[in-house]
């Protein structure tokens, strides 16, 4: 697909293939729809934004990089339930994604922060799900890690610093969280005020 134009997807939906030379907007909308995306290239260069109640998975079992800006009331999923992958890494600017995103089982979520980034800068500000088996790694690039996201489930949450001699701090988020958290670089800081 070669297009700068807006495409907007109602109800189900599956993108296959590499869509690189696709630098438009994809909108998708339908409460209770489910759209699959089955390659990280299929959103090519476009914004993306999940209309409220729609569900977009990225089921690439071969892992990669998905830059797109994600946006919207909608949730992002990673993975599909009874199947396992590789690493979906997130780069983009997904501030304003508030529909959460969830990881499934035997699927990984990373995330590169930089040092005028936050948590929510890659994640929006939903909740981040980690079902049972999942995992994430969260990497600050230069500096401190400061986590302050709510997440859930019972998956593992990973956190590092970008070098020994930063931080990892955690602020806020793990109320309901029955995971695991695991620091992979720097020193740990948990915030007297998290439970």
């Amino acid at each position: 697909l070669e297009w700068r134009g807006r495409l907007t997807i109602n109800g189900v939906s599956e993108i296959t293939g590499d869509n690189s030379n696709f630098t438009g907007s994809m909108v998708f909308n339908t409460t209770g729809a489910i759209g699959v995306v089955n390659d990280v290239a299929g959103l090519g260069g476009a914004d993306v934004t999940l209309g409220d109640g729609y569900t977009l998975k990225i089921v690439d079992a071969a892992g990669g990089e998905v830059g797109n800006k994600i946006s919207g009331t909608g949730q992002l999923m990673i993975g599909d339930s009874g199947s396992s992958g590789g690493t979906i890494e997130l780069s983009g600017v997904n501030t304003d994604l508030t529909g959460g995103i969830v990881v499934e089982d035997g699927w990984k979520l990373a995330a590169q922060v930089g040092a005028s980034d936050s948590i929510s800068t890659r994640i929006g500000t939903g909740t981040l799900t980690l079902r049972q088996g999942a995992s994430s790694s969260f990497t600050a690039t230069d500096g401190t890690l400061t986590w302050n996201a709510t997440v859930i489930g019972g998956g593992e949450l990973g956190l590092g610093a970008s070098s020994l001699e930063d931080h990892v701090t955690i602020t806020s988020g793990l109320d309901n969280f029955t995971g695991s958290v695991r620091v992979t670089g720097g020193t740990f800081d948990l915030s007297s005020n998290v439970a």
